[in-house]
């Protein structure tokens, strides 16, 4: 127990010192006016449901469990369309570029509906589910400059009537019902601290609740490394090799994947993102449930990057914010839409 502590101490420092270094290096903070502020989400989403009633659904699928936020969802798809996907931008509140992708890519789902033909086609195969965040406590701490490295909840972990940005909160991308008792315990004041039990918070719940309703077929999540140790890789769930449904159900998300990957280049070197080869974590993280309790092809993206003075790039300008999304979007679409064709020509 006292090396896990020194360990979950170690993490930390690394993190708030590379952090401290990577403001003055590429990131920018407080965030600079283009990125979306939490008090301002509503008001986006209610905006993309309103100006397309006959294809876009505003949802409220549960709230945060210390300051009961709403947690929003968008479903965007046709009658005639069956196969559903899950896109989650944020679960840790500091990783505020999957946020803006998941706005971006709901505001061209439903823009482009009737005007480009390839995002039809998309439309008429996939219904989406979009929540652009569901850790709104974190992201609301971070979008209005108060602490750029507020990773977890705003729960009260120590008890002491107060909350305490470095170090309050639970991880939910370590609270699902999915191996949780294999995660290495952590403090709670450490980054990665689990939760007191599996779905011990009303966000995670509100997820399990959503995945039990829905058979979603893809489940993709997006995430961004502080350290820098993982960006600009696709992460998928952790299996079972001797399993032949879950082989099969590995290898098709891994093939997906990769030509996701293939068309994303990184942000700052040479080269495009990577799908490691082997297997993945065994922790309570939304890849892993949704992969082993649902049969999804799960996985993570690593969206942000590594610039050339070797510093982790989460927050970037404006500027290079919009190219990032942007590249993103065009990619998930051209995978999706090249899956739905490469489906049409098997025999």
């Amino acid at each position: 127990m006292l090396k896990c502590r020194i360990m979950n101490l170690v993490i930390l420092a690394i993190i708030l010192i590379g952090g401290a270094c990577a403001v003055t290096a590429g990131n920018i903070y407080p965030l600079p006016q283009a990125y979306l502020k939490e008090n301002q989400l509503f008001d986006e989403l209610k905006k993309i449901a309103r100006d397309n009633p006959a294809l876009v659904r505003l949802h409220i699928i549960g709230f945060s469990s210390t300051e009961q936020i709403p947690l929003y969802a968008l479903e965007i798809g046709r009658p005639v369309s069956k196969r559903k996907v899950l896109i989650i931008g944020q679960h840790h509140g500091d990783e505020v570029l999957g946020v803006e992708f998941a706005l971006s890519y709901a505001k061209e789902l439903a823009e482009k509906a009737t005007t480009d033909k390839k995002v039809s086609r998309i439309l008429d195969e996939f219904h989406f589910w979009i929540l652009p965040t569901i850790n709104p406590e974190g992201f609301r701490i971070v979008s209005e400059g108060r602490y750029r490295f507020k990773r977890k909840t705003n729960r009260d972990t120590d008890n002491n009537g107060k909350l305490d940005l470095r170090t309050d909160g639970v991880d939910l991308n370590r609270n699902y019902p999915i191996f949780w008792a294999n995660d290495v315990p952590s403090l709670i004041t450490g980054p990665y601290y689990k939760g007191p039990n599996p779905a011990s918070e009303e966000e995670t719940r509100a997820m399990i609740n959503l995945a039990q309703k829905h058979r979603f077929e893809l489940a993709i999540f997006y995430h961004s490394s502080v350290s820098g140790a993982y960006s600009e890789k696709i992460y998928l769930a952790a299996y079972d090799t001797n399993v032949e449904s879950q082989q099969k159900l590995y290898d098709d998300t891994h093939k997906f994947a990769q030509a996701y990957a293939n068309r994303l280049r990184r942000d700052y070197r040479r080269g495009h993102y990577e799908v490691p080869n082997g297997n993945s974590s065994r922790v309570g993280n939304a890849r892993n449930y949704f992969f082993h309790v649902h049969q999804s092809k799960a996985f993570l993206v690593e969206i942000g990057g590594i610039n050339k003075k070797g510093i982790s790039v989460i927050h970037p300008p404006a500027d290079k914010m919009i190219k990032i999304v942007d590249m993103h979007l065009k990619a998930l679409n051209k995978t999706l839409y090249e899956s739905i064709e490469s489906e049409e020509k098997k025999p």
